[in-house]
């Protein structure tokens, strides 16, 4: 079993993991444009969202702060079935083959039957689980704060392999892996970026950075891009890791990058909203927005991108222009990342409040 060179994948009606697939390439199909409209809203029981929805089979599916894990109907919002996981919920979920899969702070990863909530299976690291999971060719890969990658079969849970990251003062995975030009990667609070094997675990190449690293990695083509708490973004070659450019920015950077067309987009901790060429990393243009930017963007076929920001703003970005579009003020913070499906946005805040927006 390989990989492609180029892994692109079309889930359809789903957007089944971490910023919809394991390039972790937000730009979709979709068309949606301001002004948008609240459809249904949705309220924890228990706790925060800092967890991203994602949509499987007609269903949202996410997890909060206390541990609840939800499945809610994409419709209509309300509640198909709950798990207790009796711990944080930071890991954004993935489904797969009727199945979803997340990991909590208790250190369980747990693999759910999609249509029941019924546990299928779980597995213990012995240390915190923030980072979320990945999926491809039948295995789940996943780190834990125990400073392992993990590789697991998909159906069973069994580990095929884990690679250990290198260590750090401020030890710890919060990245979430990728996976494109054929190689898993990772990237964690050492710093390091890491180009692995999928099928072995074997390191292929690393990337020192000048910091804690909390974005996850997106591949566009040949490229990966990252952010680093050295307030830099990093363009590097995903087969050899080599340093393309390196642009600094104004403070930490906590979201992922996301692309569309020559240009790739990425928020700040300080409230800044950037527009980078992709090919040089020279800075098109900046904006000041309302509330760091710990989300990640997402990106709809007709220019316009979805961010939001920690003190609760949505932001409909017009690539096009170039300008901040609209802001939507949502009940709590936005720490989470938006899915999109069928022209409804799924969004989820600090209020533990889930909402569906459209037209």
């Amino acid at each position: 079993m390989s990989l492609k060179k180029r892994e692109y994948v079309s889930y359809g009606n789903d957007w089944p993991m971490f910023l919809k697939n394991s390039a972790h390439n937000t730009d979709t199909s979709e068309e949606l444009r301001p002004p948008l409209k609240e459809r249904w809203k949705f309220q924890s029981e228990d706790g925060a969202f800092y967890s991203s929805p994602i949509v499987y089979d007609g269903k949202v599916f996410i997890g909060d702060q206390k541990g609840s894990f939800y499945a809610v109907s994409a419709k209509t919002g309300q509640i198909a079935w709950k798990f207790d996981a009796k711990d944080a919920i930071t890991s954004t979920p993935a489904a797969y083959k009727g199945k979803v899969y997340f990991g909590s702070k208790n250190g369980n990863i747990y693999a759910l039957n999609v249509a029941t909530g019924v546990l299928i299976w779980t597995y213990s690291t012995g240390a915190p689980v923030v980072s979320s999971p990945v999926i491809s060719n039948d295995i789940l890969y996943i780190a834990s704060n125990n400073l392992n990658l993990y590789a697991l079969t998909a159906a069973s849970g069994k580990v095929r392999w884990k690679f250990k990251l290198g260590d750090y003062k401020y030890g710890g995975v919060y990245s979430s892996p990728a996976i494109s030009c054929g190689l898993v990667f990772i990237a964690g609070k050492n710093g390091t970026v890491y180009g692995l094997d999928p099928l072995k675990g074997t390191q292929v190449w690393s990337f020192q950075t000048g910091s804690a690293i909390y974005s996850s990695p997106s591949i566009r083509e040949e490229t990966l891009y990252i952010g680093s708490y050295d307030r830099s973004m990093y363009a590097l070659n995903c087969s050899t890791g080599k340093l393309i450019w390196k642009t600094p920015l104004s403070d930490w950077i906590y979201s992922t990058p996301a692309g569309w067309k020559d240009t790739l987009y990425v928020g700040t901790k300080d409230a800044i909203f950037y527009f980078l060429d992709a090919a040089t990393g020279e800075i098109r243009a900046s904006y000041p927005v309302d509330g760091g930017i710990s989300s990640s963007m997402l990106v709809v076929k007709n220019g316009y991108g979805f961010i939001g920001t920690e003190s609760g703003y949505l932001y409909a970005v017009d690539l096009l222009s170039k300008k901040i579009g609209r802001k939507y003020k949502l009940d709590g913070g936005i720490h989470s990342s938006p899915a999109i499906i069928n022209g409804v946005l799924y969004v989820a805040t600090t209020n533990g409040l889930l909402y569906a927006l459209g037209k």
